[in-house]
């Protein structure tokens, strides 16, 4: 009944979903459902709603996606977003890359709002491109997220390889080979992409002054990666240095100040924010998913595909690949004790999948909310390839390597 129960849930976002409701209504509602559903007090159930609200993270991720709201508005006036596509074209001569290389670069960031930096992008080098919005937040968003398989900056794999005592180093190595077919993989959702001819004016001396060109056109995501990676500063403050960086550099006006602030804030997608963390700490806050380890253990199947099919389900639960990995993977070394270095990368990958193909990832709700897309049609046109990767990842890494 509990698993029927998140199961209608989640069966009732992605219809709300599909018959263009707002991204913060619905997630508003599942969370009310949850509280119903799940039989909570009302007043724990508001203290619960309060707590989220005013939780850190929440907090942090609210400010991390104003940030970057802003700071993209500002180098969009600034003329650097054409600039930096300008470089990336000249150096690659590929519409491709153009559309996917800015996704890539900005998934270094473990931020969530890190998908409005390279939407933009996306949206320019696409526009002479007849692609629906739809096509546009697949590539997005997909693109975005190769890093997070195997990049140790993102929390979803520092947490599993300090719970499962195994080398970050070790397991993003065994992780590599599984990003770069996901990269290729990803071409499939490149069709309709013209191929461009090499420029025969292009000569090697000049490759040079190309990369210098690009470096210095995606200088604030440079001098940003440091901050969060070298320096080690929380993202939100980091998104903030470099926002008044850039304002420094470009000398705009403090005049203009408030009405960059009215233009780039965008009020859908920061409530869309909310309402979707809110909901991710309902559901824990609820007790549902700490049921869930029980209710699958029955289930006729081999022990790592069950931990692997709760990480997918948790995942998509909440939106977190993180919230995946703390609870099942302590499970998962205490039912199978043998497990290896693959076991660990599969078990990662499943809360990897599970999170992209959901409504409540917060890159794909805002990617969505940017292009005006329907974000059931977005998640249906990746499912076949992130389909193929599990199958391909419970095989290699689930079973072969384990």
């Amino acid at each position: 009944m509990e698993l029927l129960k998140l199961a209608a849930i989640f069966v009732l976002i992605l219809i709300f979903l599909g018959l263009k409701k707002p991204l913060y209504l619905v997630m508003l509602g599942a969370t009310v459902l949850v509280g119903i559903f799940f039989a909570m007090p009302p007043l724990e159930f508001l203290r619960s709603f309060g707590l989220s609200l005013i939780n850190p993270e929440t907090l942090e991720v609210i400010l991390v996606i104003w940030f970057v709201m802003l700071l993209e508005g500002l180098l969009g006036r600034a003329g650097y977003l054409q600039r930096m596509l300008n470089a990336i074209d000249e150096l690659f001569h590929s519409k491709r890359i153009d559309a996917v290389s800015m996704p890539m670069i900005i998934g270094f960031l473990p931020s969530a709002g890190g998908a409005l930096f390279s939407a933009p992008m996306v949206d320019n080098a696409t526009a002479s491109l007849s692609l629906s919005a739809e096509q546009k937040s697949v590539i997005n968003v997909y693109y975005r997220h190769i890093m997070e398989i195997f990049f140790p900056t993102y929390p979803s794999l520092l947490i599993i390889a300090g719970i499962a005592g195994v080398p970050v180093g070790g397991l993003s190595a065994i992780l590599f080979p599984m990003a770069v077919l996901a990269f290729f993989s990803g071409f499939l959702l490149l069709r309709g992409f013209p191929r461009q001819p090499k420029q025969s004016e292009d000569k090697p001396h000049d490759l040079g002054k190309r990369i210098k060109n690009t470096l210095l056109a995606l200088w604030p995501f440079l001098f940003l990666i440091v901050l969060i990676m070298l320096v080690d500063l929380p993202v939100s403050l980091s998104c903030l240095i470099a926002l008044l960086a850039v304002f420094i550099a470009v000398k705009q006006p403090i005049r203009g100040l408030p009405q960059l602030i009215r233009e780039q804030t965008k009020g859908r997608i920061l409530l869309a924010s909310a309402a979707v963390m809110v909901f991710k700490d309902l559901i824990q806050a609820s007790g549902a998913v700490e049921t869930l380890p029980e209710l699958v253990s029955q289930l006729p199947i081999p022990p790592v595909l069950i931990f692997s099919l709760l990480c997918v389900f948790i995942g998509m639960l909440t939106g977190l690949a993180y919230s995946a990995t703390g609870i099942v993977t302590p499970l998962l070394m205490t039912a199978i004790p043998d497990f290896t270095l693959g076991t660990i990368a599969f078990i990662h990958l499943s809360s990897y999948i599970g999170v992209q193909i959901t409504p409540t990832h917060l890159c794909v709700s805002i990617t969505s909310e940017y292009f005006g897309a329907n974000l059931q049609k977005v998640l249906l046109q990746s499912l076949p390839i992130y389909f193929v990767l599990y199958l391909i990842a419970a095989v290699v890494y689930g079973f072969l390597l384990a």
